[in-house]
């Protein structure tokens, strides 16, 4: 199924070249990219054992030359970044609220540098001439800041941070995989739903989250169901169905081995959640 996205969003790039008509020429050259990469990673291992080896294959046309030209790399981003999204409804806003987004990660990256520096001159900072009504709250504003630097403080260097980055985006990758193929599984109504415009789900089903209904809550899954009839078009059964499926592949199915690992590693989330309570209170007193 991994294969089948890759080449549908090579595909999507391939068909916006000119002078290319028909499947017929776009899965030859398809099938040419291939051999030249997987030929030149099998050259790559040759050239360590053998000294005296040359490749058969001009050397403007090796992948590693061929590949680093920047018309041939337009191919990569392909892989994950398909340009149907700019096709989709909204793509003005969406491109306005991704670039607020990378600002405001941005914000956060310095402040959390700050945070790491010089988090108890800050927790100190907000607590200093606490009278009044507001103590309460700067109190527990100055324990979040020492909370927030101690976890900080397990990131031991640089390349413990690149392993957080990998794995993070790891994971997410994963969890649009996840969406990808419940949404595959739907047939052709939704089969031009690709990888990226996936992830545009994610982040509508996390937005939606931060807005549960009191009692029964529901945000996600009202956001992603409001998503797909909206933006891609899909029936209100449809997208109802859709929506509520993802929500229990890639949210509920996980609930019962995270209880699972919980009481494996003798975590009670009562006694967690007493002891937090516990906590604001000597912070308040």
């Amino acid at each position: 199924m991994i294969v089948r996205t890759t080449v549908k969003s090579i595909q999507d790039i391939m068909r916006q070249d000119v002078g290319v008509d028909g499947d017929a020429q776009r899965i030859s050259q398809l099938c040419w990219m291939f051999f030249l990469k997987i030929f030149d990673d099998q050259e790559e291992q040759m050239e360590l054992t053998e000294d005296k080896y040359k490749s058969p294959i001009p050397e403007h046309m090796r992948w590693r030359n061929w590949a680093a030209n920047p018309e041939g790399m337009r191919i990569a981003p392909a892989i994950f970044f398909s340009p149907s999204v700019k096709a989709l409804k909204y793509y003005g806003t969406f491109r306005k609220g991704g670039l607020l987004l990378i600002a405001f990660v941005a914000v956060l990256a310095i402040v959390a540098w700050i945070v790491s520096a010089k988090g108890e001159l800050v927790a100190a900072w907000m607590e200093r001439g606490s009278t009044g009504p507001v103590t309460g709250l700067r109190h527990k504003l100055a324990m979040r800041v020492r909370e927030f630097r101690g976890g900080l403080n397990t990131i031991h260097g640089f390349s413990e941070l690149v392993q957080l980055v990998v794995v993070s985006v790891a994971m997410w990758y994963v969890i649009a995989l996840a969406y990808h193929q419940v949404i595959l599984s739907y047939g052709p109504p939704l089969q031009s739903v690709g990888l990226s415009e996936c992830f545009l789900l994610i982040f509508a089903s996390m937005l939606g989250s931060l807005v549960q209904l009191p009692g029964v809550g529901g945000g996600s899954q009202l956001a992603t169901i409001s998503t797909l009839q909206r933006v891609f078009d899909v029936r209100a059964e449809l997208a109802a169905s859709c929506g509520i499926l993802l929500w229990a592949v890639t949210f509920m199915s996980v609930v019962p081995l995270g209880l699972t690992l919980a009481h494996r590693e003798r975590l009670s989330l009562r006694k967690l959640s007493e002891e937090s309570q516990v906590q604001e209170g000597l912070a308040e007193g």
